[in-house]
């Protein structure tokens, strides 16, 4: 926290949602094969117990696709083979699902990049070290990547790519959907992955309970099982020292506001308002400012 500055969180936490923003349409593309072939990713394994019979005339179906169902095409080939003697069922291992992934970061500084690279970080230190934290940061170089600039640049980035994924903080989901682009459930530190619903957020708030005066606290990570990983409190950075009295009296009356009966409208931007004991520091940090 700057000296001579009051930092009170307001407007609710945000979770910045490192949504996967790569369209279903294009990832199932990739997915596919040839036409008469089949892909192992999205072949339904859950059939009914009778299936209907092929056709009469004899035929080969190519398989290929993930290598986990390598094992079991293994079994079924001959076996469908027994049951269907003009069937001959080829499958090959590859992988899934063979489409580039194109990388889509901020190019212009940002509150959301500290959040994803502080997760990166806490995720995989040795793969994301600490200088890689920061509001810009140097990306490793890949080929294909894309910078923009703002959010919205990010999700048209994302859109007009095949193969690409980004982050955007959560109060751009609508944006998200509208541009028909996925989300991502990210891994937690119990090992779970978890969306960014208003209980996942909660379960993450519920996790930290040694926040400071200050209110500086890092809420990436939180212990709870079903935490969202990346969550953070929005922060108004206010002047104790104002120039007059009314100056300081309309602050501290739309600051208050903003924690507590401002909290109504955070439902439509996807936050979530801030713990009673959250709101209770903030009170303390508004006093402080005079004129």
């Amino acid at each position: 926290m700057d000296a001579g500055k009051a930092q009170p969180p307001f407007g609710g936490s945000r979770a910045t949602a490192v949504a996967a923003v790569a369209a279903a349409a294009v990832v199932l593309a990739a997915c596919g094969s040839s036409p008469g072939a089949l892909s192992s990713d999205v072949l339904p394994v859950g059939a009914a117990a009778v299936s209907p019979a092929p056709a009469s005339v004899s035929q080969t179906l190519e398989e290929t696709g993930s290598s986990l169902m390598a094992p079991l095409f293994a079994l079924w080939a001959p076996a469908y083979h027994a049951r269907f003697s003009q069937v001959t069922l080829h499958t090959k291992s590859s992988s899934s699902p063979g489409a580039a992934i194109v990388p889509v970061h901020r190019a212009d500084g940002s509150g959301s990049t500290f959040l994803f690279t502080s997760y990166l970080n806490a995720q995989d230190p040795s793969g994301w070290n600490s200088s890689l934290i920061g509001t810009t940061v140097a990306w490793p170089r890949r080929p294909g990547a894309l910078g923009a600039t703002g959010s919205d640049a990010v999700i048209s980035s994302v859109k007009s790519a095949p193969g690409a994924i980004g982050y955007v903080g959560v109060s751009y989901l609508s944006q998200v959907i509208n541009a028909t682009e996925g989300e991502a459930a990210l891994g937690n530190s119990a090992g779970s992955f978890v969306l960014p619903t208003a209980r996942a957020i909660q379960a993450a708030l519920a996790s930290f309970t040694n926040t400071p005066a200050s209110e500086t606290i890092s809420l990436i990570n939180g212990s709870a099982a079903q935490a969202y990983p990346i969550v953070n409190y929005e922060y108004a950075v206010v002047n104790t020292s104002q120039p007059s009295a009314t100056r300081a009296q309309d602050l501290r009356a739309f600051l208050t506001w903003a924690v507590t009966s401002g909290r109504e409208q955070l439902g439509q931007v996807n936050f979530q308002p801030l713990p009673s004991s959250i709101v209770t520091l903030s009170d303390t940090q508004i006093a402080e400012i005079k004129g």
